[in-house]
């Protein structure tokens, strides 16, 4: 079953079917693959540059969130002992 849109392609999308519209190598893939990831981590890099100077943080702050967990929530208070 074929895939159904209700936005057309943004700009963005219409770009890149033109540039894969062209045969291409598995290595052109894997290049085009990398480059994408470098693009999004640069911009990535520069978003947390900016957060670092706008919150005007130091080396002790990282090293304080170094040790943090964000990836677990608190437990429920009816579950600490």
């Amino acid at each position: 079953m074929a895939a159904t849109f209700e936005q057309p392609l943004t700009k963005a999308q219409l770009e890149i079917l033109k540039v894969l519209s062209r045969p291409m190598t598995e290595e052109d893939i894997i290049d085009l693959k990398q480059s994408i990831v470098r693009h999004f981590a640069a911009k990535l890099l520069q978003e947390a540059d900016r957060s670092w100077e706008q919150n005007n943080w130091t080396e002790k702050d990282t090293k304080t969130l170094r040790k943090r967990h964000f990836r677990i929530l608190p437990y429920p208070k009816s579950l600490v002992p």
